[in-house]
């Protein structure tokens, strides 16, 4: 199943890793998805929910 993968730390570890190098755009992806949120939310929510966003050089 696909959820055994999240219950091994390799694996987890290999999708934390290896997404922002396989994915064009993933940092931005997020900016945008916090720029939207951050419309709506509460900026109590955002605060808890987002403490670091990926930094431009994750896919380097």
């Amino acid at each position: 199943m696909v959820m055994d993968h999240f219950s091994d730390p390799a694996a987890v570890e290999r999708y934390t890793t290896a997404t922002p190098q396989r994915v064009p755009g993933y940092a931005d992806l997020h900016r945008m998805a916090l720029v939207l949120l951050s419309e709506k939310a509460p900026k109590k929510v955002l605060s808890q929910t987002f403490r670091s966003l990926p930094s431009n050089d994750a896919r380097r």
